[in-house]
């Protein structure tokens, strides 16, 4: 069922190119930020790249909106009703008592990760602009933006990461603040470090990227 959920993917190029986890074939995360920041060298231009952790992500995953999310793609009807049969049929055991739960992808699953690709993917078709990019491996969001000098940064990632924030709370996911954090990437000196906030909470500056 992986397989076959994966080649339609894949095949139907459904899912964003932003998307660089549990999948084949795909250019390295670190090779997309370079390219990008070259990009914005050619510019004359640093770069900003935030790190955004999501708390337990692929267990806080909520089938309902799932399986909203595989009935809004263009998949083949037998693979969505395969799909929601495998999800509705889980159990877990507590305390002696067997009971159905409808959140979190399967442990062990092959198709655990698939599925989580396409939980994700509607937020990399958000069009945040033409000097930011995001992209996103596993459970991490990396959100890219490019500008003239590093004070500018605090201004322009306010509406990206308000649209990330609100994409977290409306699909019931948590983002991990204080795992999150941010970097300035330029080939000239800057001394400016900009103030990076999702709602209330700061991201921390990491001064080195690794």
């Amino acid at each position: 069922m992986s397989d076959r959920l994966s080649y339609h993917l894949e095949s139907e190029q459904i899912l964003s190119g932003n998307q660089f986890g549990f999948r084949k074939n795909r250019s390295t995360v670190a090779q997309n930020i370079l390219n990008f920041h070259e990009e914005a060298g050619r510019s004359q231009q640093m770069t900003c790249l935030i790190s955004i952790d999501m708390s337990n992500a692929f267990n806080a995953v909520d089938w309902h909106l799932l399986f909203k999310k595989l009935k809004d793609l263009n998949l083949p009807t037998y693979l969505k009703s395969i799909i929601q049969h495998f999800l509705s049929e889980r159990k877990v055991q507590l305390q002696g008592q067997t009971k159905k739960y409808n959140r979190g992808n399967p442990q062990g699953s092959s198709l655990g990760p698939i599925l989580w690709n396409v939980f994700v993917d509607d937020l990399l078709h958000i069009d945040f602009g033409p000097n930011i990019k995001i992209q996103v491996f596993a459970d991490d969001i990396h959100l890219m933006l490019k500008a003239p000098a590093s004070y500018c940064f605090t201004q322009n990632s306010k509406e990206a990461l308000k649209i990330i924030d609100s994409w977290t709370k409306e699909n019931l996911m948590t983002l991990n603040h204080s795992k999150s954090v941010f970097f300035i990437l330029s080939k000239k000196r800057f001394s400016h470090i900009p103030s990076i906030k999702i709602g209330n909470n700061s991201i921390k500056f990491q001064p080195h990227f690794k």
